[in-house]
């Protein structure tokens, strides 16, 4: 845990400790009404004596210098969170131009896909004007000779293989 901040928490903590067990007033009321005796009004002040703050008891609760340095405790917190915020907002800037980048070339993707898309459509609309329009030359289909006379079959002659040669006859 960071120096600072522990500090503060450790001195607002005491300080809470402290000023939860000091005790001025118990409760239960005061003054005469009229209905009271001088008797029952002592015993009530008896009973809530004990419970009234004493010398150490307001000597314990927080005084001005606690609060001085609970103060410079709690500048240092603030000095140490303004860092973390400057870090936060060098994440947030990061984040945002990630966004930016990511939509620029999604973008720029869409427009590509358009333009393929439109540059296809174009070829294909003037490819069916081109076929279809009344003075484009047609092809003919090809038709076959009324009488075909039948072809001689091709023959190739091979020449024969030379004849191997042999040893010439030894005569004795």
């Amino acid at each position: 845990m960071n120096e600072p901040h522990a500090r503060f928490v450790d001195r607002l903590e005491s300080l809470g400790r402290a000023l939860s067990t000091a005790t001025v007033d118990g409760g239960g009321g005061g003054g005469d009404d009229g209905t009271m005796d001088h008797e029952s009004r002592i015993t009530e002040l008896e009973k809530i004596v004990p419970t009234l703050a004493t010398k150490a008891d307001v000597a314990a609760l927080p005084t001005k210098s606690d609060f001085a340095d609970l103060r410079a405790d709690f500048a240092d917190f603030k000095a140490e969170m303004a860092g973390h915020k400057s870090g936060i907002a060098d994440i947030r800037a990061d984040i945002q131009k990630s966004i930016t980048e990511n939509t620029r070339w999604t973008h720029t993707a869409l427009v590509a896909m358009i333009g393929a898309f439109l540059v296809g459509v174009t070829g294909l609309l003037f490819t069916i004007y081109n076929a279809t329009k009344p003075g484009a030359p047609r092809s003919e289909p090809v038709s076959q000779p009324a009488a075909m006379t039948p072809q001689q079959p091709i023959i190739i002659n091979i020449p024969p293989a030379p004849a191997a040669a042999q040893p010439p006859v030894q005569q004795k």
